[in-house]
């Protein structure tokens, strides 16, 4: 194996030192590529898909998503309780838990980790559903958390399945609060534990032995070199030269001749691509698309279509709206049209005023390793000069610089996505909350925001829909996001390994893969 890793680096351009380093590492017992270098593993600050899976299977939360049904369902906690006003909800911790180097998982952790993340200094970007839940919340002794609210939060229990909510040990955080996760081994409560995090190569799991239901693989290699030289197609090519047994996310040209493989899935996704549209600059300057009727018309100007059949080779589903259907019966509005003409003149209009430059000239910035950005942008480039006289400069940049330059707000527009982390419309709309840390556009709307807050205090389900579908109208309407394609999910697994269940938030239960008997590496 060490010689088809330095053979592979030759073949896809990779850096000799980084197939050297791989190939040193002792064999793991699953080897798969993650798609790109995590930002971070601390809990606290993680939103993004690829560290929200591999914190999935370093730490547990009280409930977990379950790939099967996509409800959630106990984990660290072996009951949920909820008496009948509504409102109180009771978290018993299974008895016996540890952490991975033995010490007890007590109610405290969980606490200290919600409190944390409530803080304003953390930086969480979900620190607003940390402060709704910490502020309620109390340890009644070791093993019993309560938590009791002021009106009844119905999906409270798959709110706490987000990251910021695992638990964290404080003497362990605070030995290093900037880079605890960094530099060395990190006790966790999952069914892995972190062995070694080589920067720009990959990371090592390790099965944690006190973990409750012990895992079937002894260890795990994500790798992960950087996203600006693997990218979606280098990625399908270590796979099938047998270096990884498993890949997450195949590239939309390559779906075509894999469907009817036997080591191929793929289905509809609870995701959606959009594009993301910046108001002001960090100085308070505003983006050439500060306008809303800017915005309106570069959205009615598009064609999904063509962008989904020809640039992503019908890896997505066209679509005008934020929030896929079939999410406990919720239907999104109806979006903006596509209407070229009606797009000219609302940009004409706003160029009139002085509110757009003539012509119309911005940026977007897109991770140089998604390969399905590139091709979509490079679309949109070509519609937009040819309907509006758009000037479009393509700005790709590595991952990292890219989340870190949408957080500064320092671009025009953003090439994004939002994968669901729960089954719920409100995880998709209150991205774009003015005190969301996803938003990342600077957009604040009063009359959505009370949208979104009545919705969550409405205790009837119909009704609660209703209000979210107009929040998302108004959402629609404002257009700080353009909505492009709901995501399909995919993934190419190695013959024998088992344990993947199919679903569309692609949710893994990691203790449970596992190779057949007489199959795995060699």
């Amino acid at each position: 194996m060490a010689g088809g890793v330095a053979a592979l680096a030759f073949a896809v351009g990779l850096p000799v030192w980084v197939a050297r380093s791989v190939a040193r590492q002792p064999a793991a017992a699953l080897r798969y590529v993650s798609g790109g270098e995590p930002e971070t593993l601390d809990p606290t600050l993680a939103t993004a898909a690829l560290e929200v899976g591999l914190l999935g299977a370093l730490y547990e939360g009280l409930v977990r998503i379950d790939p099967r049904t996509l409800a959630p369902v106990p984990a660290a906690a072996e009951r949920i309780e909820l008496d009948a006003t509504g409102c109180r909800y009771t978290f018993r911790l299974r008895a016996g838990l540890r952490w991975s180097d033995g010490v007890a998982l007590e109610a405290r952790h969980f606490l200290y980790a919600w409190r944390r993340a409530a803080d304003p200094r953390s930086g969480a970007p979900l620190q607003r559903e940390a402060q709704l839940v910490a502020s309620h919340a109390r340890a009644v002794d070791g093993r019993t958390i309560r938590i009791v609210l002021e009106r009844p939060w119905p999906s409270l229990p798959a709110v706490l399945t987000l990251p910021c909510f695992l638990p964290l040990r404080p003497e362990v955080v605070e030995a290093a609060p900037r880079r605890w996760t960094r530099g060395r081994a990190v006790p966790g409560c999952g069914p892995f534990v972190l062995a070694r995090w080589w920067p720009g190569r990959g990371l090592r799991l390790e099965r944690n032995p006190y973990y409750r239901r012990p895992a079937r693989l002894a260890s795990i290699e994500a790798i992960t070199i950087g996203a600006a030289a693997l990218g979606e197609a280098t990625a399908l090519r270590m796979y099938e030269a047998g270096e990884a047994d498993l890949l997450f996310g195949v590239p939309a040209a390559a779906r075509a001749r894999l469907r009817g493989r036997e080591d191929y899935a793929e289905g509809p996704r609870l995701g959606t691509v959009f594009l993301r549209c910046n108001l002001r600059r960090p100085d308070g300057r505003p983006t050439p698309l500060a306008d809303v009727r800017v915005r309106r018309a570069l959205a009615l100007a598009l064609d999904r279509e063509a962008l989904c059949s020809a640039a992503l080779r019908g890896g997505g589903q066209p679509t005008r709206v934020l929030v896929p259907d079939g999410l406990g019966g919720y239907r999104s509005p109806g979006g903006l049209p596509e209407d070229a003409a009606r797009a000219r003149r609302l940009l004409a209009q706003a160029q009139a005023a002085g509110a757009a430059p003539r012509p119309l000239r911005f940026g977007l910035l897109y991770s140089a390793g998604d390969e399905n950005a590139r091709h979509g942008i490079e679309a949109l480039q070509r519609r937009w000069a040819e309907v509006l006289g758009v000037q479009l400069s393509l700005e790709p940049t590595e991952r990292k610089i890219y989340f870190q330059t949408m957080r500064r707000r320092d671009y025009d527009m953003a090439w994004g996505s939002w994968l669901a982390d729960y089954p719920d419309p409100d995880n998709f709309l209150g991205i774009f909350r003015a005190d969301s840390g996803n938003n990342r556009t600077g957009f604040a709307d009063p009359r959505y925001e009370a949208l979104l807050d009545e919705a969550q205090r409405t205790v009837d389900r119909k009704r609660r829909l209703v209000l979210l579908a107009r929040a998302e109208r108004r959402l629609l309407e404002r257009a700080p996001c353009i909505p492009l394609y709901h995501t399909l999910w995919s993934w190419l697994r190695r013959p024998g390994l088992e344990g993947l269940v199919p679903n569309a938030m692609q949710q893994l239960c990691w203790e449970r893969l596992g190779w057949a008997p007489g199959r795995g590496p060699r």
